[in-house]
C-alpha cells in the first residue's frame, strides 16, 4: 500500500463510508485536513462543557461505539484506496482528540466545579493531541510504523488522545490551574 494522495475518490461523496472517514466531507478540505478536523471536534465537546452536559460515562460509551464503528469504514475505505493512511481519513484525528479532552476535563471536573480554566484546558488539550498526532514520539510512533490498516490508522491517533489527555492535566496542574 502507499501513501500517496487518492486520485479518484473510492465512494461517493454521500455514501456512508465517506461520510463516516472523512468526518461529513471534512477530510477532503485540502490543506490541513487532520488538524481541522481536530479543530471542529474541540468545538464540538467544547459546547457540551458549556452547556453542562458532561455525564463522563455516557461519554466513554459514545466514544467506544464511534470508534470500534471507525475501524470497520476505515478498513474498507483503505482496502479499497490501497493507501495505507489516506489523510482524507480524519475518524481517527476525531477519536483521539475527544478521548484526549474526555481524559482532561474529567480530571479537571473531579476537583473544580467551576469552568474558570476550562477553556485554557480545552486549548491545551488541542495543542497536545496535534503535537503528539503530527511528531508521533515513542510509542505513538511504533503503533503508526508497526500496525497496518485500519488498527494502525486508528491506534496511533488513540494513543495521542491518551498521552494528549494527560499531559494537558500535568500542564494545568504545573500552571497551578488544576
Amino acid at each position: 500500500m502507499t501513501n500517496t494522495p487518492l486520485k479518484k475518490q473510492p465512494y461517493k461523496f454521500f455514501s456512508i463510508t465517506h461520510l463516516a472517514v472523512t468526518m461529513f466531507g471534512l477530510g477532503r478540505i485540502k490543506y490541513m485536513p487532520g488538524t481541522i478536523a481536530s479543530l471542529v471536534t474541540t468545538a464540538y465537546f467544547y459546547m457540551f462543557i458549556l452547556i453542562g452536559d458532561l455525564n463522563f460515562l455516557e461519554h466513554y460509551f459514545y466514544l467506544l461505539i464511534v470508534t470500534a464503528a471507525a475501524f470497520p469504514f476505515t478498513s474498507s475505505y483503505i482496502n479499497k484506496t490501497g493507501v495505507k493512511d489516506p489523510k482524507e481519513v480524519v475518524i481517527d484525528e476525531y477519536c483521539g482528540q475527544y478521548l484526549a479532552l474526555l481524559i482532561s476535563t474529567q480530571f479537571y471536573f473531579s476537583f473544580f466545579s467551576n469552568t474558570d480554566y476550562v477553556l485554557v484546558l480545552v486549548i491545551f488539550a488541542f495543542i497536545f493531541f496535534r503535537v503528539f498526532d503530527i511528531v508521533k514520539p515513542s510509542y505513538i510512533g511504533y503503533c503508526d510504523k508497526n500496525y497496518s490498516g485500519a488498527l494502525g490508522v486508528m491506534l496511533d491517533d488513540l494513543v495521542a488522545g491518551v498521552a494528549a489527555g494527560f499531559t494537558t492535566i500535568f500542564a494545568m496542574s504545573l500552571l497551578h490551574l488544576v
